[in-house]
């Protein structure tokens, strides 16, 4: 099964949001810089650092002002649990 892993050349990241839930524990989301000026948010359960639960491309404009409200949105829903 595939699965994403973070190596050691992620390059810059920042913290975008950390929380925890009773379901997955803690977690932090991350904003990642990839090649060519790409960003990406990452999803990363705590209990296991080394291994990306979820990875999206951020894109520019107004879709990505709708993926950032839908991200915060998933994340309330995840801190509740």
């Amino acid at each position: 099964m595939p699965f994403l892993s973070i190596g050691s050349d992620i390059g810059s990241r920042s913290l975008v949001h950390q929380g925890s839930s009773a379901m997955s524990g803690s977690y932090v989301v991350e904003e990642v810089a990839g090649d060519q000026g790409a960003s990406f948010r990452r999803l990363v359960f705590l209990d296991n650092p080394n291994t990306v639960q979820s990875e999206a491309r951020l894109k520019t404009g107004e879709l990505r002002k709708f993926l950032i409200k839908s991200l915060k949105f998933i994340t309330t829903l995840v801190s509740l649990n």
